[in-house]
């Protein structure tokens, strides 16, 4: 017998903020009219994060007359005032970091409904769709500043965190411990309260890409999939690369490629996440005091974890995006492809 059709309907949630204004957060919900998985997906909690936002559009139409069991809630746009400021946080300012506020919604759940901005709108999700829906499942997609590679942030506190995280197709994946990285966060909060929840990082803020659009959407159908939510199995192409939790930004296996003299570096046909072979032409730095450029060339094989100008805060300032570097920064950091290994 078929599966009864659905589609999604659009529901909203009232948030009242702090200066007493009434903001309207729309979502969908798409009902199987089954028992089921209820799964939650939600983008933009940083307001400069947003080829989540497109992901979950896609996600939602391609799987609206497709549900198997279960529910499904997307929130494309988690954080509203942040989006139309522009910035990662509601109360930034131009080219302030991510660590100057104290209203990252990313670190507030599961909120409070007279606390401050982000509190607020966290709790109004958690109130109205994570405890009202009974949601099972949540997949919280994020974006890293373009330099870095797509990566699976989660935590071991639900068994099937790892599960999920085996079928989304990303390079790379790294296991948090509990009490480390955002305590408040989706994964630990709601870990604990028995939900699987994973944080997906993709590659680069404040524009939509295609590319990682694409990356997004395998990554959701999968886990649909897997739920048994839709038909169909996972289409794994590559089990991600687990990267050393202890050593932060020092992976284990990890080459650091560094710029032999002072210049700019211009950048080959290749982006964070891409698979290169020893030798490969990674770029060039053309120098401003003699005119000479030099080639760079990967020192070993494996998956460029990092590419560019990966300096702090890359896509909040565009200086800290420019590609002069100076004699010893580094390039590019290549993740060996022998670091692979099951979870």
């Amino acid at each position: 017998m078929p599966a009864q059709k659905t589609s999604a309907i659009v529901n909203c949630i009232s948030v009242k903020l702090k200066n007493g204004e009434k903001l309207k957060m729309p979502y969908w919900e798409i009902n199987s009219r089954k028992d089921g998985p209820k799964l939650l997906v939600l983008a933009a909690q940083h307001g400069n994060e947003i080829n989540g936002c497109e992901v979950i559009r896609q996600f939602v139409k391609s799987v609206g007359n497709r549900l198997k069991k279960g529910k499904i809630f997307a929130v494309p746009f988690a954080n509203i005032p942040a989006l139309r400021k522009r910035r990662p946080h509601m109360d930034l300012r131009p080219e302030q970091p991510y660590s100057s506020t104290k209203q990252n919604m990313a670190d507030a759940w599961p909120g409070k409904k007279d606390g401050n901005n982000a509190e607020r709108l966290c709790c109004a999700i958690y109130e109205n769709i994570i405890k009202a829906g009974g949601v099972t499942h949540i997949v919280d997609i994020h974006c890293y500043s373009f330099p870095i590679a797509p990566i699976i942030l989660l935590r071991t506190s639900h068994p099937e965190n790892e599960e999920m995280a085996k079928i989304m197709d990303f390079p790379f994946a790294l296991s948090i411990p509990e009490g480390e990285g955002f305590r408040k966060g989706m994964s630990s909060v709601f870990g604990r309260e028995n939900i699987a929840a994973v944080g997906i990082e993709l590659c680069g803020q404040y524009e939509v890409e295609a590319k990682e659009v694409k990356r997004g959407l395998l990554a959701l159908r999968n886990v649909a999939k897997y739920l048994g939510m839709i038909a169909g199995k996972p289409e794994v192409r590559q089990k991600p690369i687990i990267l050393n939790p202890k050593l932060n930004s020092k992976f284990s296996r990890h080459v650091l490629v560094r710029t032999k003299k002072g210049g700019l570096f211009v950048k080959a046909n290749l982006l964070p996440g891409d698979y290169v072979k020893k030798g490969d032409y990674l770029g060039h730095v053309f120098s401003d005091v003699t005119l000479d450029s030099g080639a760079i060339s990967a020192p070993v094989s494996g998956y460029l974890k990092m590419y560019g100008s990966f300096r702090e805060n890359s896509d909040v300032s565009l200086s800290a995006r420019h590609p002069y570097l100076d004699k010893g920064e580094p390039i590019a950091m290549i993740i060996r492809k022998e670091s692979n290994h099951d979870f």
